[in-house]
């Protein structure tokens, strides 16, 4: 039996005592007999390996657990989310599916991602800080996007239409700007979109893939601002003194955006023409804002972070687009995400 390790991690020596015999307790009722991990199961945290004769030693700490496994057309099916997480003490991204259930690791370093318009293949920052596209039918490969050295590349943003990613990344200044690359490994097609003499955050492609919006960082530049992917000047989508909102994404549909109020910690919907501002979160707090916005489920809903009050810790939530009620996916105890990536299928 050959089993691929999805984590790997020293552990302390006490974690050791639990060494096969979890696995006994978890799958087969504690019958006293080891048992090797069925087809389709994972775990979170501790360390799998396969020995010689097929058999799995599975290394547990408590709190950790097994998983079922899905196949890509399933998880693809169920809506899966990446997320940036402080999971069980281990930093990182992860595949959630809509459910909020923890299915597998894919990067040790946290960061941002972004689905490919297939919800095949998606994009993410690898802890050597360069462009990784990954993709769910081959588990534990990747293509690395060549960049310059010292770009440091973030917050990558897959066009809606084709194969294309805008990102941030360092000028010649050390500046972030906002460029333009092909998804491939050599880095073909490189543009730098931006020349600001201010740090760009956050792009988000509309749904014809026309138009790039994305903020701008500095004292009264609380806004959302935009341009094509052929270049040109930068415009002011939205800003506003009353409601300044800030890091926003598209519908699938095009008819709304999504943006963070800092002041109020809460969420806003806007009309596609910078219009009509509406709070959809309404409980959220400054010291505990709700972030990271991203449309699911064709448009009618949409994920987010934030922490309810009482709550013990942050959480997942899904929200309907037309400000009905909210609710959580993911358990505040123990866990923290910021979504980044919601397939729409």
């Amino acid at each position: 039996m050959t089993l691929r390790k999805i984590h790997r991690q020293k552990l302390p020596a006490p974690a050791l005592t639990l060494v096969i015999v979890t696995l006994c307790i978890a799958l087969a009722g504690a019958n006293g007999r080891a048992q090797s991990l069925p087809p389709g199961y994972g775990v979170t945290g501790g360390t799998i390996d396969t020995l010689e004769d097929g058999e799995i030693v599975l290394t547990l700490r408590p709190g950790d657990k097994l998983f079922k496994r899905v196949d890509p057309s399933v998880m693809k099916s169920r809506k899966l989310i990446v997320a940036d997480s402080f999971y069980r003490g281990k930093r990182g991204m992860w595949l959630l599916d809509s459910l909020g259930d923890t299915l597998q690791q894919i990067s040790s370093r946290a960061g941002s991602a972004s689905w490919s318009a297939d919800q095949i293949r998606f994009i993410v920052v690898s802890p050597r800080l360069q462009l990784k596209i990954l993709a769910l039918d081959k588990p534990g490969q990747g293509v690395v996007v060549k960049l310059p050295a010292n770009m440091n590349p973030s917050r990558p943003a897959w066009s809606p239409i084709e194969d294309l990613i805008a990102f941030t990344a360092r000028d010649k200044n050390g500046i972030s700007q906002l460029h333009l690359v092909k998804p491939d490994s050599a880095g073909s097609g490189l543009k730098q979109l931006t020349f600001s003499g201010n740090p760009i955050s956050g792009p988000a492609w509309r749904p014809d893939g026309k138009l790039i919006t994305f903020s701008q960082i500095g004292v009264g530049l609380e806004g959302i601002y935009s341009i094509p992917p052929e270049g040109g000047e930068i415009q002011t989508f939205y800003k506003s003194d009353t409601i300044p909102l800030v890091e926003a994404v598209w519908s699938p549909d095009g008819k709304y955006l999504l943006a963070m109020n800092s002041p109020s910690g809460n969420i806003f919907r806007i009309d596609a023409d910078g219009s009509n501002p509406v709070n959809l979160t309404k409980m959220g707090q400054p010291q505990f804002p709700f972030v990271g916005p991203r449309f699911t489920e064709g448009g009618k809903f949409f994920l987010c972070t934030g922490k309810r009050p009482g709550s013990k810790g942050p959480e997942i939530f899904r929200v309907p687009i037309d400000g009905g009620m909210v609710q959580t996916i993911t358990d505040p105890l123990d866990d923290f995400f910021i979504v980044y990536a919601a397939p729409n299928r």
